[in-house]
């Protein structure tokens, strides 16, 4: 049976009314509709397909072998990565991120676009008396974290599968919320995602951020805006990003890193 940790967690289809996991079964259900989503291998799977929607940038993300090096020393943790696409190496990322989410050992998360865990699984063991929920477009991502999780026995998070576009949780559901290596991904909906995030959060609630870039030198800059032409990626300038969470209600604002193709960011929610 899956634990739904007491996320308030509202039916996809029907929209009236929260799911409810069926005992000794692994599967939850809408009391409402009778709507039922399957829970596999530790994930909640609130679309029953495979990723849709999914730009094709992303689309790397379901395959095996890139999902077992994402969150390795090739890519998320690799040294040329760190200094020539981030400009800063990802144990100071995450202590930035988790600095600026002033994290409490109760606190209510959620890690959107959650990927393998990279940020899910060390979060849950700072809010042990809590719970957070990993929350991705991307069943083998999913998996590999749930996998993860169950190996260092962490209880207090729930995986589901699910889009940006129809997230699924009530207002103010959480104290914080993390998106690190996603959100410029969204250019087509941030500015609704962005209200949703205000929404979905409590108030005095931390919202952080890692996101796309525009570097500065005018060569590299004309090449970001020619892939993202491309590839539907939306980099941005601290400006920009700072611009976006305050037209969201966003206050408090601040970039906390502002190198190469990379941005750390954090905002209150009032």
């Amino acid at each position: 049976m899956i634990e739904l940790l007491g996320f308030k967690i509202n039916c996809p289809k029907c929209r009236s009314e929260y799911l409810e996991a069926e005992s000794s079964v692994e599967k939850v259900r809408c009391p409402k509709c009778g709507a039922i989503f399957p829970a596999t291998n530790g994930v909640l799977d609130l679309l029953n397909e495979e990723s849709p929607g999914m730009i094709a940038i992303s689309e790397p993300m379901k395959w095996n072998w890139v999902v077992k090096i994402y969150n390795g020393t090739l890519w998320r943790r690799s040294f040329w990565m760190s200094k020539w696409m981030f400009g800063i190496g990802f144990d100071q990322e995450y202590k930035l991120i988790t600095d600026a989410a002033k994290l409490s050992p109760k606190d209510s998360v959620l890690d959107l676009a959650c990927g393998p865990g990279t940020y899910t699984k060390p979060i849950a063991q700072i809010v042990k008396q809590g719970r957070i929920v990993g929350f991705d477009i991307s069943l083998p991502m999913l998996g590999f974290a749930a996998n993860q999780a169950q190996k260092k026995e962490l209880k207090n998070i729930l995986y589901i599968h699910g889009t940006v576009k129809d997230i699924p949780f009530a207002n103010e559901e959480f104290d914080v919320i993390n998106c690190c290596g996603a959100l410029h991904l969204f250019r087509d909906i941030l500015p609704e995602l962005l209200l949703k995030i205000n929404a979905m959060l409590k108030p005095g609630g931390r919202f952080t951020i890692g996101a796309g870039r525009k570097p500065d030198d005018k060569f590299n800059r004309k090449l970001v805006i020619l892939s993202t032409k491309k590839t539907g990626l939306k980099y941005f300038t601290p400006e920009e990003l700072e611009q976006n969470l305050y037209d969201a209600g966003f206050s408090d604002v601040k970039i906390h890193h502002s190198k190469r193709y990379w941005l750390i960011a954090s905002a209150n929610k009032l």
